[in-house]
């Protein structure tokens, strides 16, 4: 594996190099992105409940208006008026524990409930009532209806306020908790562009140290041609050497000889 990396293309190094460090920025973004939507949406969901008790209350405050309103004309608009308020409200007490918890919020939710079915059987009974026109009946049953709408109010009040001071507190604990993750992530994206820079720097070195082994080699290979042209030279010059004895050798013989025969002639 690593002879196959030394020996690949500098266009090979640097594209597996930065498509490495490409897929660990994009891991990288997708943990915060997904880890910064997790801690907004629980941002999110702290007052949830808070809103949810508003909405119970105007619910509620509505529904006692519209009863009151068709005590004060008996017009059909007024009873309309009610039904869809009553059917509203009942579609919100749907969203309150109605479970026995050791829990104080949750027993506070399903006392709630609990006053809440016999505020409707009572403003149930009070329109009734005035339908039939008994004016003592219906006056009484909206009596009741008053004092029960006044202590739901209050429950209603109170569990508001308590559940904003643990809504706080979980909101404080969550936006620790997402200035620490944003320090992290600082921290993973300092590292890895520390190790991208650490990767080129090693690409770099090895792409140089390539190099100059290549021009080592290409002197070397210099170096051995010019050896042994020299060599072939040298060579030249001791054959051309003995050659130039040979002759100069044979042609001192072939003096010395010419010589014997010529004085032996002229004797």
């Amino acid at each position: 594996m690593v002879a196959k990396w030394n020996n690949a293309s500098i266009q090979i190094k640097l594209t597996v190099t930065f498509m490495f460090t490409l897929i660990i920025i994009l891991a990288m973004n997708l943990f915060m992105y997904m880890n910064t939507n997790s801690m907004m949406s629980r941002v999110d969901e702290v007052y949830v409940s808070n809103v949810n008790l508003n909405e119970l209350s105007e619910a509620l405050q509505i529904l006692h208006e519209s009863v009151r309103g068709y005590l004060d004309t008996k017009s059909s608009d007024a009873l309309d008026t009610y039904y869809r308020a009553d059917q509203e409200y009942r579609e919100l007490l749907e969203g309150l524990n109605e479970r026995v918890v050791n829990n104080q919020v949750k027993i506070t939710e399903k006392n709630i409930k609990a006053q809440s079915e016999t505020y409707l059987e009572k403003v149930y009974e009070t329109v009734q009532a005035k339908r039939g026109r008994n004016v003592e009946r219906y006056k009484a049953y909206y009596d009741e209806a008053t004092v029960i709408y006044g202590d739901i109010q209050n429950c209603i009040y109170s569990l508001n306020n308590e559940q904003f001071k643990n809504n706080s507190n979980s909101y404080m604990i969550l936006l620790s908790s997402l200035r620490y993750m944003e320090i992290i992530s600082t921290f993973i994206l300092a590292m890895i562009g520390c190790i991208n820079m650490i990767m080129v720097f090693m690409l770099t070195k090895s792409m140089t140290r390539s190099g100059s082994r290549g021009r080592q080699m290409k002197w070397q290979k210099a170096t051995l041609m010019w050896k042994s042209e020299m060599w072939r030279a040298e060579m030249r010059s001791v054959l051309c050497r003995g050659r130039s004895r040979k002759w100069s050798q044979a042609y001192r013989s072939i003096s010395r000889r010419s010589k014997t025969v010529w004085n032996a002639r002229a004797a």
